[in-house]
């Protein structure tokens, strides 16, 4: 699988070099298409992902050599009756960000840094999580 992929972004590298093109998809992003569940952003390609149709709403496209994408999510649950007692999850939050810098044609580093806490009631420094991953793209 690593060497198809290493493969595939040679191919695509010395295609774009010969043709002065860039690809037209996300190489190999191992998402499925047909699942009904959102489809997250892949840690690469990042400004060819903003791009795509239906990503007009998201606020890092058009932005030169840098690109920022976010997928920010939170939840709570509240008790019916006054008296009642809230469950320990009753709230949480999930920020799964995406950083990507173009650095010469054919060549982005990208960061993706996912931020969340499962529990509204623990501190922050409890059970709070970051989660990195560094990825270089040719």
């Amino acid at each position: 699988m690593v060497l198809r992929s290493l493969s595939l972004a040679l191919f695509m590298f010395l295609a774009r070099a010969a043709f002065g093109q860039a690809a037209a998809e996300v190489v190999d992003d191992g998402r499925d298409a047909y699942t009904l569940f959102y489809r997250h952003p892949v840690n690469r390609q990042l400004a060819l992902q903003l791009a795509a149709p239906g990503e007009e709403v998201r606020l890092g496209r058009n932005r030169g050599p840098l690109a920022f994408l976010a997928d920010l999510s939170f939840g709570t649950e509240q008790v019916a009756h006054a008296g009642d007692q809230q469950a320990r999850f009753h709230g949480y939050y999930i920020a799964d960000t995406y950083w990507a810098v173009h650095i010469l044609d054919g060549l982005e580093t990208n960061l993706n840094l996912l931020l969340l806490n499962p529990s509204a009631s623990d501190r922050y420094r409890v059970s709070s999580q970051v989660n990195a991953e560094l990825a270089i793209h040719v």
